[in-house]
């Protein structure tokens, strides 16, 4: 939305091309997982998880469909969660604009609009900066127990 998509450059970790903010925001996400100590996390789930389940040994069960399909459906909740309010904020600036260009057709939309566009996005970055982190702990918080819900039940049958 912000126009800056088209600046794009190739990643040679995955060979795929991606744009400069999905990449910058792509290393805030890691960055912040190293701060609130979430690695630590995975690596006890890990080891819990050879505890509860024998290598080769694990069951499927009802409960473990339902705390799967309960986990992915928590993935779009949180998704809207991040994503709501960039999107409101980029909208309602697109909305100005439009507004301006049909009461003064003659104005070049593109010499205007982009650039505060691009101010506007970068502004919008700094608010979702203070508004993500408290969304992704309240994530990890839940996710863990899911994953150690979907760790017992795989366990239990065994």
């Amino acid at each position: 939305m912000i126009g800056l998509a088209t600046a794009q450059f190739i990643d040679p970790i995955s060979n795929v091309f991606q744009s400069l903010l999905g990449t910058f925001l792509m290393f805030f996400g890691m960055l912040y997982m190293l701060a609130v100590d979430f690695h630590h996390v995975f690596i006890r789930i890990i080891a819990f998880s050879f505890s509860i389940i024998p290598l080769g040994n694990f069951n499927i069960n009802e409960g473990v469909f339902e705390n799967i399909s309960y986990g992915t459906s928590l993935i779009f909740v949180y998704a809207i969660k991040i994503g709501a309010v960039p999107f409101v904020i980029l909208a309602c600036g697109l909305v100005g604009p439009a507004i301006t260009v049909r009461v003064v057709p003659e104005m070049n939309l593109l010499l205007i609009g982009f650039p505060m566009r691009i101010l506007l996005a970068l502004y919008m970055l700094m608010i979702a900066m203070t508004h993500i982190p408290p969304v992704f702990q309240k994530a990890f918080i839940e996710i863990t127990g899911i994953v150690q819900k979907t760790l017992y039940f795989m366990g239990s049958s065994a």
